[in-house]
């Protein structure tokens, strides 16, 4: 058992020799509580991504005696860019490598995450409102030979896309979905027409 372990102030720096782009890490802190096999574990993590705030913070295990035959619990919240909040929870079995997860992705408006980073938003779309909610929820399932997707809930701006996915036999794939969605506006979407 370890009270707390922790790293603090690191930094990590990744320069792209091709584009010449360059992300940094700083302020990186990461701190482990009440490290034990038979406790669930306090994870926290803080850092700047290219000067915007990065978090993690929630609960690990128990891991148990055995790794080998662990059923590991999983409870984290991730949270960026001052707009986007993540939540994961479930259950990760390493025998068999499989997981067992909800996730739910807050609304957020992707144009002010580009924004926060300064960089210009990829998509020209004729309506400058148009991709600025984005919501997202789903129960995923998956071991190393298939992943499901079900129950999945997609928020774009004033659409709602209700589906699901199962896909399998990855060097071949074999993929179904099911896809329902109640309305869209197509046109906000389209580049902005030039003459």
């Amino acid at each position: 058992e370890v009270g707390e372990f922790a790293v603090k102030n690191a930094s990590f720096l990744y320069l792209d020799q091709g584009t010449g782009e360059k992300t940094e890490i700083s302020g990186l802190t990461l701190t482990l509580q009440d490290v034990s096999m038979d406790r669930p574990i306090r994870v926290m993590l803080t850092a700047l991504l290219d000067n915007q705030p990065l978090s993690v913070e929630g609960t690990l295990g128990p891991v148990g005696r055995d790794l080998r035959v662990a059923k590991i619990p999983l409870d984290v919240t991730v949270k960026a860019f001052k707009e986007v909040n993540i939540g994961l929870k479930g259950n990760i079995v390493t025998a068999t490598q499989q997981f067992d997860l909800g996730l739910q992705v807050n609304p957020f408006s992707p144009r002010k995450v580009f924004s926060a980073l300064g960089k210009s938003f990829p998509v020209n779309t004729s309506d400058p409102e148009a991709l600025t909610k984005v919501a997202l929820k789903a129960a995923l399932k998956g071991s190393p030979d298939r992943v499901s997707i079900t129950q999945g809930v997609l928020d774009l701006d004033e659409s709602k896309l209700n589906f699901s996915l199962n896909a399998k036999e990855f060097s071949k794939p074999d993929v179904a979905f099911d896809l329902n969605l109640d309305k869209i506006n197509v046109d906000r979407y389209l580049p902005p027409s030039s003459p």
